[in-house]
């Protein structure tokens, strides 16, 4: 039995997981099952919702239930573009990562399009070919990158690394015990790679590459043990950006903190309930962040 994927449109089958419930299978969505509150929030969003499916389709593994919440998590992930112009440049790199040579014809999903349907993804083509930035020899998938498309990529804000998340923290060993044992298996849960200045390889002055690591990171997490002036300034900036900051901080320096940052939601932990603040971070990221996928 075929059927239509509801996301993105193309064929389906039915995949029987219990007699009265059946996952549905697409090729570019994968496998999901789709709930009554799920079908009626995604309405008017399946374009964006198909285009997260592909994204992450290789990640998941199990039964993957869309539900009301699960929409709302998929929204609000970094993997799904906000604007018009963070939809345009995820399109044109997919199709520049799939292009070997200089006018080759790349076919390109429905769902990489962000689109829910051919019409919606051939309508956005002939908006980008009129613009220069493709070319197209039909009304069907496949499209030409030209060379005004990665002008106009390299133009856009920093690429975000949706997957990634930046620490600002103060480096000792209790501290690198903290950063291996809480924020690193917490974020990596939620689909995140959680990175320090530390661990980037650079060869300039190490405020340009604490400075990169925030512009490219989905948000960041400042743990304000020590009280270092480092990690304010960091938390600063990735707020004057517009990223999220989960606090964080030790329990016994909780009355440390600056009088300003201590009126924010911050997570206190000890190492004695490791995984309390572990729960509480992954719940946190989820919340304020979403679900991403670790690079």
């Amino acid at each position: 039995m075929v059927t239509k994927c509801f996301f993105c449109s193309e064929p389906a089958k039915p995949v029987e997981r219990l007699p009265m419930a059946s996952d549905i299978y697409c090729t570019d969505c994968g496998l999901y099952f789709l709930d009554p509150s799920g079908m009626k929030a995604a309405k008017d969003c399946k374009g964006l919702i198909a285009g997260y499916l592909f994204a992450t389709k290789d990640t998941r593994s199990g039964h993957y239930v869309i539900d009301n919440e699960e929409v709302e998590a998929i929204l609000a992930s970094p993997l799904t573009p906000k604007t018009l112009t963070e939809r345009i440049v995820k399109v044109l790199t997919y199709i520049d990562s799939n292009t070997t040579y200089l006018g080759e014809e790349v076919s390109v999903p429905i769902a990489a399009a962000y689109a829910s349907d051919a019409r919606e993804r051939n309508n956005l083509f002939d908006s980008l070919a009129a613009e220069g930035l493709i070319g197209r020899g039909g009304s069907g998938p496949y499209v030409k990158l030209k060379l005004l498309a990665l002008k106009f990529i390299r133009e856009q804000s920093i690429e975000i690394r949706s997957g990634q998340c930046f620490v600002a923290m103060w480096f000792n060993d209790e501290m690198n015990r903290f950063f291996e044992e809480i924020i690193k298996p917490s974020c990596r849960e939620v689909g995140y790679e959680a990175i320090r200045v530390s661990d980037r390889q650079f060869v300039d002055y190490i405020t340009d590459e604490i400075i990169a690591g925030i512009r490219e990171s989905a948000f960041l997490i400042a743990d304000y043990t020590g009280q270092r002036g480092g990690v304010y300034y960091e938390a600063g900036y990735a707020m004057g950006l517009g990223k999220t900051v989960i606090q964080m901080c030790r329990e016994d320096e909780k009355d440390k903190m600056h009088f300003d940052i201590r009126q924010r939601n911050t997570i206190l932990w000890e190492f004695e309930k490791m995984e309390e603040a572990k729960e509480m971070l992954k719940n946190r990221i989820r919340a304020t962040v979403g679900k991403g996928i670790a690079l």
